[in-house]
């Protein structure tokens, strides 16, 4: 009793062998692809602050004051020549005529450098404006820049979500398909189980019923009890007793593949 009596010990290993493949395969496939992760928000840029000219327009007023000082003193000193020039000559000492008018000369000249002081400051003035605008311009051009950017950022992150969720589709159809066959695996291997005598008993016919490919059909017949000491002789002539043998129905596996 519980000896072996059929075994497939080949396809046995062969098929624990698939399954456990079958399941070093299970277990990577149970593990989810990693999500990717949305984009962070970015900052936002600053606006410029409100553009203040006042300082230059403030250097423009002083110099519009000082050309309208040296204006005003030419002015003056013109008409002191001209006056002057309405005088007899001979009335004048001969100095003087000359030196007033190298003065009228010398406001000239202060004219001439408030005038260009002024242009100088309204030079500033203006580039003051043309940098400003420079700037918003580098300003519109990072706030495009930025835009594009989180644009593209978003446009990725849709991209790999995409990715991401075709792979959980194939992960999880993969896991079917390889629960299945795992499934039929060990299917096959319980079909493929052990067939042990269930009886304490001895061999007594073996019967060829039939094959199927590499699928045998055995049957045995079983002779039930302790034989071991029983002579030859006295088995034989036990067929000529008026006690019936006892012998088992022939014992077949319920696997119809063994």
């Amino acid at each position: 009793m519980g000896q072996v009596l059929s075994d497939r010990t080949r396809e046995r290993q062969r098929l624990e062998a698939q399954k456990a493949q079958v399941l070093i395969q299970l277990d990577r496939l149970k593990q989810a692809p990693i999500k990717p992760l949305a984009p962070k928000a970015a900052s936002g840029i600053a606006n410029l602050p409100t553009p203040s000219f006042l300082e230059e327009e403030a250097e423009i007023d002083r110099k519009q004051v000082a050309l309208q000082q040296v204006e005003q003193d030419w002015n003056r000193q013109q008409r002191k020549i001209d006056l002057l020039q309405g005088f007899n000559s001979s009335d004048l000492p001969p100095s003087t005529l000359p030196h007033e008018q190298e003065k009228l000369r010398q406001r000239e000249r202060d004219v001439k450098q408030a005038k260009a002081e002024l242009e100088l400051s309204r030079a500033k003035l203006d580039r003051a404006k043309e940098n400003y605008q420079y700037r918003q311009y580098e300003h519109s051009l990072e706030i495009s820049k930025r835009s594009i950017d989180l644009e593209r950022q978003q446009q990725e992150y849709q991209r790999q979500l995409q990715e991401h969720e075709q792979q959980e589709r194939d992960r999880v159809f993969q896991l079917a398909q390889v629960n299945v066959q795992l499934q039929n695996l060990e299917t096959q291997l319980t079909n493929l189980s052990i067939v042990k005598s269930a009886y304490n008993a001895k061999v007594q016919r073996v019967k060829w019923k039939g094959q199927n490919n590499q699928i045998l059909t055995v049957e045995l017949t079983l002779i039930v009890g302790d034989l071991r000491n029983t002579p030859r002789s006295k088995q034989a002539s036990s067929n000529d007793s008026d006690d019936p043998k006892p012998e088992t129905p022939p014992f077949q596996s319920s696997n119809p593949q063994r």
